[in-house]
């Protein structure tokens, strides 16, 4: 049987279209990162914050076993993202990092019964480590990994510590030891770290 032209302009037609719908069709991944993206930006649109490495970041822990529904429904995207762009130093995002966890912080320190002027001075150490890496420590902020709250994450990281501050000031309130004493002071860590 002879194929008109027009049938045969069908078929490659009918061909092309399968191809170019299959190559269309969005894999997991895609999907997925497009979820999370669209998550991020609704929560906190920080118009200097590029979110692609935000995404592949939350791609690393998102569990693949599940459903892309399910996946996203055990991370805090929105938190992780407020996470990642005061990591960044957005001052849009560390204010908004403050409206949200400053209650959590001024709530172990009243529990802790720390002064109105020491809180102060607790927050900006707080803050330090929280933002700030250190030699080759990263910012504390990455560490979270969006499985609960960020501000309930703050909070055991705040209390964890003030208290590991408040223990270190009465270990040295405890000892005889002048700290004007150079010589002391250079060799202790030597003979005993403890000291």
């Amino acid at each position: 049987m002879n194929e008109t032209p027009s049938q045969r302009k069908s078929e490659t037609a009918n061909e092309f279209d399968s191809e170019a719908s299959a190559k269309l069709r969005l894999t997991d991944e895609q999907t997925l990162a497009k979820r999370i993206a669209e998550r991020a930006r609704s929560a906190w649109p920080f118009p200097s914050i590029d979110e692609q490495p935000f995404v592949k970041c939350v791609l690393t822990i998102v569990d693949r076993t599940l459903p892309a529904a399910d996946a996203l429904r055990q991370l805090a995207i929105e938190d992780l993202f407020l996470a990642y762009a005061c990591s960044l130093g957005d001052k849009k995002a560390l204010n908004a990092f403050a409206k949200e966890c400053d209650g959590e912080l001024r709530a172990v320190a009243n529990k802790l019964r720390i002064s109105n002027s020491d809180f102060d001075d607790i927050r900006q150490r707080l803050w330090d480590k929280l933002f700030l890496g250190s030699g080759d420590r990263p910012a504390k902020i990455l560490e979270y990994r969006g499985t609960g709250q960020l501000r309930h994450w703050f909070r055991v990281l705040a209390a964890r510590s003030i208290l590991d501050d408040l223990r270190k000031s009465k270990r040295f309130e405890n000892l005889d030891i002048d700290p004007g004493d150079s010589a002391l002071w250079r060799t202790a860590p030597q003979i005993d770290p403890e000291l």
